[in-house]
C-alpha cells in the first residue's frame, strides 16, 4: 500500500524555498526560453520574402525545438540540486540525446489525454493525471515510449485526488504570482509604449509590431525566471511518489 504523499501547502513552500535558495543556478539554464520568445517575435520584423509563412514557421519550428531542450535541462538541472549532486556541463550533456523521447512521449500523453477529453472532460483530467509524469520518467529514469507511460501510470495508482489536489493548489498558488508579475511587466511595457501602446499589445488595429514584439520577448523573460519554480514542484512531487510507491 502506497504511503501518505507530503501535505500540499508544504511542498509548495519547499518548492519555493528551493526556488528563492537556487534561483541564480536553475535561471542560468532556463534563461534559454527568451531566445525562443525573440525567434516566436521575429515574424514581427522580418518580411516574408516566399509569400508562404516560411519565415515564420522556421522561427516557430525553431523555437519549439529551444523549448524542449531548455525544458529537459532545467529538469536536469532541478534534479541534481534535488539530490545535492555538482551542477556541471556534465548534468545536462544529455539533454540533446533525450530530445526526440520526449517528444514521442508528449505525443503519446497528449492523443490519451485528447482522447479522454473528446470522450468527457472527466476522463480527460483522469489521464492527464495519470500520466502527468510520463516526460519524467524520460529524463529521471531512463525509460523510452510506453514504458516511461507505464511508470507514470505506476507511480500515480490509487493517488489521483491526492496528487490532482496538489496540482490545483500549485496552480493557483504559483498561477496566481506569475499572473501578477505577467501583469505589472504588462503594464509597465504599454505606459513606455505611450499612445497607442495597448491596442498594440492587444493586437487591434494599427498594430505596433516594436510593442507588441516586446511584449513578447517580456513575456519570455518572465517565463525564464519562473518556470523553475514549476519545474521544482513537479521534481518534487514526482521523487514523493517515488520515495512512497
Amino acid at each position: 500500500m502506497s504511503q501518505p504523499l507530503i501535505g500540499a501547502w508544504k511542498l509548495i513552500t519547499e518548492s519555493w524555498h528551493a526556488f528563492t535558495s537556487t534561483w541564480d543556478t536553475t535561471v542560468r539554464y532556463s534563461s534559454w526560453y527568451i531566445l525562443m520568445a525573440v525567434l516566436t517575435a521575429l515574424y514581427l520584423f522580418l518580411p516574408d520574402v516566399t509569400g508562404m509563412g516560411l519565415i515564420g514557421f522556421v522561427a516557430y519550428a525553431a523555437g519549439i525545438v529551444i523549448a524542449v531542450w531548455t525544458s529537459i535541462r532545467v529538469y536536469q538541472v532541478v534534479f541534481a540540486l534535488e539530490r545535492k549532486q555538482p551542477i556541471s556541463a556534465k548534468t545536462t550533456q544529455t539533454a540533446l540525446t533525450l530530445f526526440w523521447p520526449i517528444i514521442l512521449v508528449g505525443l503519446l500523453v497528449g492523443f490519451a489525454t485528447l482522447g479522454g477529453f473528446i470522450l468527457l472532460v472527466l476522463p480527460g483530467i483522469y489521464l492527464a493525471i495519470r500520466l502527468t509524469f510520463s516526460q519524467l520518467s524520460v529524463i529521471d529514469g531512463g525509460k523510452r515510449g510506453t514504458q516511461a507511460i507505464k511508470d507514470s501510470w505506476a507511480l500515480t495508482k490509487n493517488r489521483f485526488w491526492p496528487i490532482l489536489g496538489r496540482e490545483i493548489a500549485a496552480v493557483i498558488v504559483f498561477g496566481f504570482l506569475l499572473v501578477a508579475v505577467s501583469g505589472v511587466a504588462f503594464w509597465i511595457v504599454t505606459k513606455l509604449a505611450g499612445t497607442g501602446g495597448y491596442q498594440a499589445m492587444v493586437g487591434t488595429e494599427n498594430q505596433n509590431p516594436a510593442v507588441a514584439g516586446a511584449n513578447i520577448l517580456v513575456n519570455g523573460i518572465v517565463q525564464a525566471a519562473f518556470i523553475p519554480l514549476m519545474y521544482i514542484f513537479q521534481v518534487k512531487l514526482y521523487l514523493n511518489l517515488v520515495k512512497t510507491k
